[in-house]
């Protein structure tokens, strides 16, 4: 099981220059610095569409690391149709969820 190791963060870039845009950052506590923590959107997806679903991955780079507990950033990024598309995120590792945020700041 991971452990969330900083405050997670969401917002919606609803800006005139460009298309909207959703973002989250947070930090997740790993083994070692050589891990690598990736943030994709879970499939299949929740049956509520304004609930964004997300699974955070792990991948070990090669070679040698201290094993020393060490915050690695994880970050999502996603370019959306319509603002104020999410208005909660889920974070699951597997089958446990691991994170909740029910509040999404929207910047315009």
């Amino acid at each position: 099981m991971l452990m969330i190791c900083k405050d997670w963060y969401a917002w919606i870039n609803n800006q005139p220059i460009g298309p909207p845009s959703f973002h989250l950052i947070g930090g997740i506590e790993v083994g070692n610095p050589g891990i690598e923590v990736v943030v994709t959107k879970r499939s299949p997806a929740g049956i509520n569409p304004s609930i964004l679903m997300l699974d955070i991955s792990l991948y070990q780079k090669p070679g040698m690391w201290p094993q020393v507990m060490t915050c690695a950033s994880a970050i999502y990024d996603e370019v959306i149709r319509k603002p104020h598309t999410y208005t909660a995120v889920q974070i699951f590792n597997g089958a446990a969820m691991i994170g909740k945020l029910d509040t999404i700041d929207i910047v315009s």
